[in-house]
């Protein structure tokens, strides 16, 4: 049973053009960061760096938002599509437990968020080695270990996501409360309190920044409620709402 809900929700998303949408953000974005931050050097070594106001700008300060906008891009789709095309019908009346399709499509958005990363991370590879032949330093590169990290402590964030999607049925109230939280983290970051948000977590993971136990299990509770959350959401569904 598992299975055939596994396979419709691959097969609906080979037809979805929002699949493209995510991985030209992640891996354009995580191209564009690089060719920023290499430009960003060599202006810095110019006679007119000391006049720039982004100076030592790096790659996760332009391809990490462009990411988590695509991972919350797909968790609204997924969490959502439904109420948005009108097919939320044949989900509630079909013979397959609720509780199976989010399971399902919690498992099928951690692959894709984490194909994601992947694909972003093999991309700055790419043009950070290519961008290395120049007389210009392309900057650091970013370790496996830290990416993947930075990666699910993103993960984490989403199944809330997904209850949002549910809750208000529809992707883009989903995706505007997602953005708008994620926005503070990463524009407010400077704030004690905000670093003690699980929604800062993946900022600092990519920086390398030591980060305490509690704000780590923070993330992993919220995790925990987010797919109880999904679950429940999805099994209060009412057909006649």
């Amino acid at each position: 049973m598992i299975g055939r809900v596994l396979t419709a929700e691959l097969a609906t998303l080979r037809r979805s053009p929002l699949v493209w949408l995510t991985i030209l953000l992640a891996v354009g974005g995580s191209m564009l960061a690089r060719v920023i931050a290499w430009v960003a050097h060599a202006l810095e070594r110019s006679e007119i760096g000391e006049f720039l106001i982004f100076g030592g700008i790096g790659w996760s300060d332009v391809a990490l938002p462009l990411a988590l906008l695509a991972y919350l891009i797909a968790t609204a789709y997924l969490f959502g599509r439904d109420f948005d095309d009108g097919s939320i019908d044949f989900v509630l009346t079909s013979p397959v437990r609720r509780e199976y399709v989010a399971l399902v499509r919690l498992t099928v958005l951690t692959v894709w968020v984490l194909a994601l990363a992947l694909m972003s991370w093999w991309a700055d590879a790419a043009m950070r080695a290519i961008l290395a032949t120049t007389s210009f330093d392309p900057g650091a590169g970013i370790a496996a270990t830290t990416g993947f990290t930075a990666t699910l402590a993103a993960i984490a964030t989403l199944p809330l996501v997904g209850w949002t999607a549910l809750r208000f049925k529809g992707s883009l109230p989903a995706l505007g409360i997602g953005i708008a939280i994620q926005g503070v983290a990463l524009f407010l970051g400077d704030l004690v309190f905000i670093r003690a948000l699980p929604w800062f977590l993946p900022v600092a993971l990519a920086a390398e920044e030591a980060v305490a136990w509690p704000v780590a299990a923070g993330a992993g509770l919220l995790c925990a409620a987010g797919v109880l959350m999904c679950l429940r959401e999805l099994r209060q569904v009412d057909l006649y709402e």
